[in-house]
């Protein structure tokens, strides 16, 4: 109605994702993986899908920070992720080709969520919260021009534990590599491999 101003839409499947792209210039979705059969790292093979569907279009993933709620039956079984899950959802969004993220929710009665109605941290999520704000602000303002790169590929000797996220600035020619741990109980290593034609080429 407005036609100052852009609309978009909020997706939770895939199916019709890419029949909406010659309309909305950002994507937003908020997908839940914990107590839903998925496990955190879902988010970066989401956001990964959502970048080849669009085009790499603007997109802004919407991140789990709840339980499961006696006032919302129709979503049972949720589970309120912890501190290396959520680290692991933010990340893997990032590495996928997200440009922003999201946290829900914040507060509700009766469910597991990040404070309670006077504002009282629940658990330690609302101080990782806000480290990863603080994170991810400087990040940010180097990655907002930046886009998924589907044509280099970067291997590494731990894939089943290791994410390797290859995005481009095109504007400024600059690769970065956003490099995430799977494991949410241990810490790993990864040895990686880079294409020859990067030999000449700024990265970060």
């Amino acid at each position: 109605l407005d036609p100052t101003r852009f609309s978009t839409l909020c997706f939770f499947a895939q199916p019709h994702i890419a029949a909406y792209n010659p309309f909305l210039c950002l994507y937003l979705c908020d997908i839940y993986p914990l107590g839903f059969g998925r496990s955190p790292e879902f988010l970066y093979e989401w956001c990964l899908n959502v970048a080849k569907q669009t085009n790499n279009k603007r997109h802004w993933a919407i991140l789990q920070t709840f339980g499961d709620s006696r006032s919302r039956q129709w979503r049972p079984g949720a589970i309120l992720p912890n501190v290396a899950e959520l680290r692991l959802m933010t990340f893997g969004s990032i590495a996928g080709g997200a440009r922003a993220v999201i946290y829900y929710t914040f507060n509700w009665e009766g469910g597991e969520t990040l404070a309670d109605q006077w504002v009282n941290p629940r658990n330690t999520l609302l101080g990782e919260v806000a480290r990863l704000g603080e994170l991810l602000i400087p990040i940010g303002r180097r990655l907002l021009d930046a886009e998924v790169d589907f044509e280099t590929v970067v291997t590494n000797d731990n894939e089943d534990r290791v994410i390797v996220g290859v995005l481009h600035a095109p504007k400024r020619d600059i690769h970065y590599l956003v490099v995430v741990n799977k494991d949410v109980n241990e810490s790993q290593t990864a040895n990686l491999s880079f294409p020859d034609a990067w030999r000449d080429q700024k990265h970060v």
